[in-house]
Protein backbone atom coordinates (compact mmCIF):
# COMPACT_ATOMS: atom_id res chain seq x y z
CA UNK A 1 0.00 0.00 0.00
CA UNK A 2 1.39 3.24 -0.86
CA UNK A 3 2.30 5.17 2.05
CA UNK A 4 0.38 8.28 0.58
CA UNK A 5 -2.27 6.69 2.27
CA UNK A 6 -2.00 7.56 5.65
CA UNK A 7 -2.98 4.88 8.57
CA UNK A 8 -6.37 5.91 9.44
CA UNK A 9 -7.19 5.77 5.51
CA UNK A 10 -5.63 2.37 5.37
CA UNK A 11 -7.71 1.34 8.21
CA UNK A 12 -11.21 2.11 7.25
CA UNK A 13 -10.14 0.74 4.05
CA UNK A 14 -9.01 -2.53 5.08
CA UNK A 15 -12.55 -2.49 7.38
CA UNK A 16 -14.83 -2.41 4.14
CA UNK A 17 -12.67 -5.06 2.64
CA UNK A 18 -13.62 -6.99 5.54
CA UNK A 19 -17.39 -6.18 5.56
CA UNK A 20 -17.21 -7.93 2.02
CA UNK A 21 -15.41 -11.08 3.35
CA UNK A 22 -17.06 -11.79 7.23
CA UNK A 23 -20.28 -11.92 8.20
CA UNK A 24 -18.95 -11.25 12.30
CA UNK A 25 -19.47 -7.47 13.25
CA UNK A 26 -16.56 -5.22 11.83
CA UNK A 27 -16.56 -2.04 13.85
CA UNK A 28 -13.84 1.12 13.47
CA UNK A 29 -12.38 2.42 16.81
CA UNK A 30 -11.06 5.77 17.22
CA UNK A 31 -8.90 6.22 20.51
CA UNK A 32 -5.57 6.09 21.95
CA UNK A 33 -2.72 3.86 21.48
CA UNK A 34 0.02 3.29 23.79
CA UNK A 35 2.98 1.25 23.78
CA UNK A 36 4.97 0.18 27.07
CA UNK A 37 3.03 3.29 28.56
CA UNK A 38 4.08 5.82 26.44
CA UNK A 39 1.96 7.47 23.59
CA UNK A 40 2.24 5.73 20.15
CA UNK A 41 1.77 8.75 17.98
CA UNK A 42 2.07 11.70 19.96
CA UNK A 43 3.74 14.12 17.14
CA UNK A 44 1.40 12.18 14.20
CA UNK A 45 -2.27 13.32 14.07
CA UNK A 46 -4.71 11.82 12.35
CA UNK A 47 -5.17 14.16 9.77
CA UNK A 48 -8.16 15.82 9.00
CA UNK A 49 -11.07 13.83 10.36
CA UNK A 50 -14.01 13.80 8.48
CA UNK A 51 -18.07 13.83 9.37
CA UNK A 52 -18.03 14.03 13.69
CA UNK A 53 -14.38 15.72 13.71
CA UNK A 54 -15.08 17.15 17.03
CA UNK A 55 -15.01 13.34 18.51
CA UNK A 56 -11.51 12.64 16.50
CA UNK A 57 -10.03 15.49 17.21
CA UNK A 58 -9.76 14.97 21.42
CA UNK A 59 -6.87 12.81 22.37
CA UNK A 60 -7.62 10.22 19.40
CA UNK A 61 -4.36 9.34 17.80
CA UNK A 62 -4.96 5.97 15.97
CA UNK A 63 -7.90 4.03 14.35
CA UNK A 64 -7.92 0.48 14.46
CA UNK A 65 -10.85 -2.55 13.81
CA UNK A 66 -12.67 -4.54 16.59
CA UNK A 67 -14.30 -7.93 15.79
CA UNK A 68 -15.31 -9.16 18.62
CA UNK A 69 -12.64 -8.86 21.19
CA UNK A 70 -10.36 -9.06 18.36
CA UNK A 71 -8.38 -5.95 17.73
CA UNK A 72 -7.27 -5.95 13.75
CA UNK A 73 -4.49 -3.00 13.50
CA UNK A 74 -3.41 -2.93 9.79
CA UNK A 75 -1.39 0.29 10.34
CA UNK A 76 1.19 -0.61 13.08
CA UNK A 77 3.56 -2.18 11.65
CA UNK A 78 3.52 -0.31 8.59
CA UNK A 79 4.07 2.93 10.99
CA UNK A 80 6.79 1.21 12.65
CA UNK A 81 8.91 0.11 9.23
CA UNK A 82 8.15 2.97 7.82
CA UNK A 83 11.21 5.03 7.53
CA UNK A 84 9.60 8.19 9.31
CA UNK A 85 7.33 5.58 11.18
CA UNK A 86 7.59 6.89 15.57
CA UNK A 87 10.55 5.73 17.06
CA UNK A 88 8.95 4.22 20.11
CA UNK A 89 6.70 1.60 17.94
CA UNK A 90 9.60 0.85 15.75
CA UNK A 91 11.32 0.06 18.83
CA UNK A 92 8.76 -2.08 20.26
CA UNK A 93 7.44 -3.44 17.39
CA UNK A 94 11.09 -5.03 16.56
CA UNK A 95 11.50 -5.86 19.71
CA UNK A 96 8.27 -7.93 19.98
CA UNK A 97 7.44 -9.05 16.49
CA UNK A 98 10.66 -9.18 13.95
CA UNK A 99 10.69 -7.95 10.63
CA UNK A 100 8.33 -8.48 8.10
CA UNK A 101 5.19 -8.26 9.96
CA UNK A 102 1.67 -7.03 8.54
CA UNK A 103 -1.26 -7.14 10.56
CA UNK A 104 -1.31 -7.04 14.37
CA UNK A 105 -4.56 -9.34 15.29
CA UNK A 106 -4.95 -9.79 19.07
CA UNK A 107 -7.69 -10.40 22.01
CA UNK A 108 -8.46 -6.54 23.32
CA UNK A 109 -7.43 -8.18 26.88
CA UNK A 110 -3.97 -9.78 25.89
CA UNK A 111 -2.70 -6.73 24.10
CA UNK A 112 -2.22 -4.54 26.82
CA UNK A 113 -0.05 -8.04 28.28
CA UNK A 114 2.40 -7.77 25.05
CA UNK A 115 2.37 -3.80 25.73
CA UNK A 116 0.02 -2.45 23.79
CA UNK A 117 -2.73 -0.35 25.11
CA UNK A 118 -5.64 0.34 23.04
CA UNK A 119 -8.10 2.83 24.54
CA UNK A 120 -11.46 3.42 22.72
CA UNK A 121 -12.71 6.79 22.64
CA UNK A 122 -15.58 6.49 19.42
CA UNK A 123 -17.18 3.79 17.14
CA UNK A 124 -17.28 5.29 13.80
CA UNK A 125 -20.39 5.57 11.96
CA UNK A 126 -20.47 4.05 8.47
CA UNK A 127 -20.39 7.84 6.79
CA UNK A 128 -17.35 8.23 9.20
CA UNK A 129 -15.81 4.99 7.86
CA UNK A 130 -17.00 5.83 3.92
CA UNK A 131 -15.23 9.27 4.17
CA UNK A 132 -11.91 8.35 5.67
CA UNK A 133 -12.08 5.36 2.83
CA UNK A 134 -12.65 8.18 0.00
CA UNK A 135 -9.93 9.69 1.51
CA UNK A 136 -7.73 6.34 0.63
CA UNK A 137 -9.34 6.25 -2.96
CA UNK A 138 -7.87 9.40 -3.45
CA UNK A 139 -4.44 9.14 -2.55
CA UNK A 140 -4.22 5.89 -4.73
CA UNK A 141 -5.84 7.77 -7.48
CA UNK A 142 -3.11 10.89 -7.66
CA UNK A 143 -0.49 8.26 -7.71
Amino acid sequence: MPKAVDRAALTCAYAVHLLGDWEAPVQVVAGRLSVEGGDAFEDRPLGDAPGNAEKLASGVNHLWIMMGSQIVDIALFREAYGADGPRAVAHFVHQQFGPDKALYVDDWRLARRRGLSYEPMHVLSKDEVTSFMARAHRALEAR
